[in-house]
């Protein structure tokens, strides 16, 4: 070894010792296993405790910070979230689940006279002032009328009265359908059909004269026919009230019986004499009805059948003094009633 010269001073040299070996040390299989770098067992399970509440703070950050943002998240929705629009409430009325089957329509709430005053008016006025009409709801019973108890001429329609009689000779037994009707050749069902179907007047005349003329004048009366006559000579008078009342109980089956008041309706829907009241009814419409015409006295009075129900209508009037006005007169009065009567 050289010396160093230290201040002028030569140092001697010192001799180099090798470091000693370190010896191993003994380490068990747990200490391998958890130690960790150079520290000891101390200052490992620091570490970890360190590590665990590091850990820890920030599981409980995310969380907290997860939390803030999903606030803030849902306000801002709300926030931003446009107005419901208003909707109506649904109820049975506007929102029906099944849709309603049709509903015939309301009944008119004006009385019957009411809606039926000027078509009435108009026909009397035509008529010379003196034109009388009934019209009977079949349905509810109301009545409307002009004239209703003037009394006229009754021209044929007497004979609807002489068949109530003889329909009630019928039902007591008294007389027989088949037997012949004297002076005519015809048993009673012949005749009351000829009488009524085409106006015989043969057949109303005998049948007239077995029913009693002038003694079924009492009874009609007590019945409710106070304007009604029939005379065995002379001249035979109705009012539009009494026809339509007999038409109304002919209709309701009281006038001589369910099975007598069906065949006098059949006859009376067979009428062959349809100038006046068929003429202002649509096609196709039914109506059961009888005619009078004698020296200028023209009437018609009948039962009309509709979809929206029936009704009666009597029509009396005269003298005229052209026909062929009576029938306009007629037919305008039938067109007003029908249409009146089938706006329900």
């Amino acid at each position: 070894m050289v010396g160093q010269r230290v201040d002028g001073i030569i140092a001697s040299p010192k001799p180099i010792v090798a470091a000693p070996k370190a010896r191993p040390i003994a380490r068990s299989l747990d200490y391998d296993k958890y130690q960790i770098g150079p520290t000891n067992h101390h200052s490992n399970f620091g570490s970890k405790l360190l590590f665990v509440i590091g850990f820890l703070a920030l599981i409980g950050a995310l969380t907290a910070f997860g939390w803030d943002y999903y606030t803030h998240s849902q306000q801002a929705e709300a926030i931003i979230q446009p107005l419901p629009t208003t909707q109506p409430v649904a109820t049975a009325e506007s929102s029906p689940t099944t849709t309603p089957a049709a509903q015939p329509a309301p009944a008119p709430t004006e009385p019957l006279q009411t809606r039926l005053a000027a078509p009435l008016a108009n026909f009397a006025n035509q008529a010379g002032g003196t034109g009388a009409v009934v019209v009977i709801d079949l349905q509810t019973g109301e009545t409307a009328g002009v004239n209703q108890d003037h009394i006229f001429t009754s021209a044929s329609i007497y004979k609807l009265f002489v068949a109530e009689a003889i329909y009630k000779k019928l039902q007591a037994g008294t007389i027989k359908a088949k037997s012949t009707v004297p002076g005519t050749g015809k048993s009673y069902s012949q005749c009351l059909k000829l009488m009524i179907t085409i106006s015989d007047n043969l057949c109303g005349e005998k049948l007239g004269t077995v029913a009693g003329w002038d003694k079924q004048n009492a009874r009609l009366h007590q019945l409710g026919y106070a304007n009604t006559y029939l005379r065995a000579y002379g001249t035979q008078q109705t009012s539009a009230h009494d026809t339509a009342l007999l038409l109304q109980r002919l209709y309701r089956g009281e006038l001589v019986g369910v099975t007598y008041s069906a065949e006098l309706i059949n006859n009376l829907k067979n009428q062959t004499i349809n100038n006046r009241f068929p003429t202002g009814l649509p096609a196709g419409t039914v109506i059961a009805h009888k005619t009078g015409d004698l020296s200028g006295y023209i009437h018609d009075a009948g039962i009309v059948y509709t979809a929206q129900g029936q009704y009666v209508i009597a029509g009396l009037s005269g003298p005229w003094k052209n026909g062929g006005s009576a029938s306009t007169a007629f037919k305008q009065l039938s067109q007003d009633v029908y249409a009146a009567m089938t706006a329900r």
